[in-house]
């Protein structure tokens, strides 16, 4: 992944990432990991911090009043076993009013990472509850192994059903 170098993103990257993964070149920063995949291998512990780690940024977000209505797999970086970050910005939208984000662009409709509230197709502009992306989150999370019974089950099982709650594991 290739981002546009700045201080202020230099400062945030080697506040938090181990700057192994991490190189500024020619003016860009680069981070080496994996995008994740169906056949990513992760442990039931690992896809518990991938909910957490998705659901921090997510808030972090929020709380910068910028809105994921979805994500996709390929929106995830994993850098470590159990470091992963959001790098596509392409489901994304900073307008909103009240606890409503507003949509401009299409999506892909046909997607089983899509809440079911975009499901039904695209009238520009359309507004959906800010939290609608926990479903994406929990639609990731379940293609990987959950054990039955434990506080990530029943977190997928919740967010799945009513993405609005907003939940740690």
């Amino acid at each position: 992944m290739k981002l546009k170098y700045s201080d202020e993103l230099r400062i945030c990257i080697e506040s938090v990432y181990d700057l192994n993964r991490v190189v500024i070149r020619d003016g860009f920063v680069h981070i080496t990991g994996t995008i994740l995949t169906p056949q990513t291998p992760m442990t039931p512990e690992i896809n518990a911090r991938l909910f957490v780690c998705l659901n921090i940024q997510l808030i972090e977000l929020r709380n910068n009043s910028r809105y994921y209505y979805m994500l996709y797999p390929s929106d995830i970086l994993r850098l470590s076993d159990d470091v992963f970050i959001i790098i596509n910005h392409t489901n994304f939208t900073t307008d909103s009013i009240g606890n409503e984000m507003i949509i401009h662009k299409p999506y892909d409709s046909e997607n089983k990472f899509i809440p079911k509230e975009l499901s039904c197709g695209f009238m520009a502009p359309t507004t959906v509850h800010k939290d609608i992306c926990n479903y994406s989150v929990g639609s990731i999370c379940n293609m990987y192994p959950v054990m039955k019974n434990t506080k990530l089950f029943y977190s997928i099982q919740l967010t799945t059903k009513y993405p609005y709650l907003f939940l740690y594991v």
